[in-house]
């Protein structure tokens, strides 16, 4: 069983960041981060060298902030291709039988315990869309860089130019290069001090629409998902 909780935003510039109901923000209090990439179900078109690249760089773009403490821990592919995908196993993942609206491209859940102790986090991308790396269409490195933000806890932005901005337009690679807004954000959420233990969200990204945050929180145990392709919060 878990427990969705509506949580407030706590608006500092246009950014904003997601706070608890003392409002306190939401954030991670260890680093580095590691993650792992599964690659099967990836839409033909874009090479497994060139995914594992613009996945690593969407990451990098938030570590290299000057006066924050965002880092993370790339550790390549998973080992057995077709496994389960498990709450806590921090992972990006293409999900081939896509279930949510069509236009949503990519869904981003960080899991906590009842406690508030983060156990991991997942960016599932929407395998059915017609991704691109080259500029034109819909910028996947510029999606998951988006996403990447949600993982540390940022919020959307009304900066249009901002990489945290609600919606991703075709031919709009320029959001993999953060903007002056998005480095305020991570850091207030970031700096080289010792912060208060975190929670996460789920994020709908949509080409155009603009998508409902939500915070999932679960009990101490970790729960294991049945069906590995549903996994966003509901």
């Amino acid at each position: 069983m878990s427990w969705l909780v509506a949580m407030a935003a706590l608006s500092a510039q246009a950014y904003e960041v997601r706070v608890d109901d003392a409002g306190q923000p939401l954030r991670w209090n260890q680093m580095p981060l590691s993650y792992e990439v599964r690659l099967d179900g990836a839409p033909d078109g874009i090479t497994s060298e060139a995914w594992h690249k613009a996945i690593d760089e969407s990451f990098a773009s938030w570590t290299g902030v000057e006066g924050t403490r965002v880092l993370f821990n790339p550790l390549g592919k998973v080992d057995a291709p077709g496994s389960s995908i498990a709450d806590g196993q921090n992972i990006v993942w293409f999900d081939t039988e896509w279930d949510d609206d069509p236009e949503v491209g990519m869904r981003t859940n960080v899991w906590v315990t009842q406690a508030g102790s983060p156990v991991g986090f997942d960016i599932r991308v929407n395998a059915t869309m017609d991704w691109s790396l080259t500029g034109d269409g819909f910028d996947a490195q510029a999606a998951l860089t988006h996403e990447v933000g949600h993982v540390i806890g940022l919020g959307h932005s009304d900066v249009e130019i901002a990489t945290m901005f609600y919606a991703l337009g075709p031919e709009e690679a320029f959001r993999r290069v953060l903007s002056e807004d998005d480095e305020e954000g991570v850091l207030f959420l970031y700096p080289h001090v010792d912060l208060e233990a975190p929670a996460f969200l789920s994020c709908n990204q949509t080409g155009g629409v603009p998508s409902w945050i939500t915070w999932l929180l679960l009990p101490a145990l970790l729960r294991r998902r049945t069906n590995p392709h549903q996994g966003g919060a509901q």
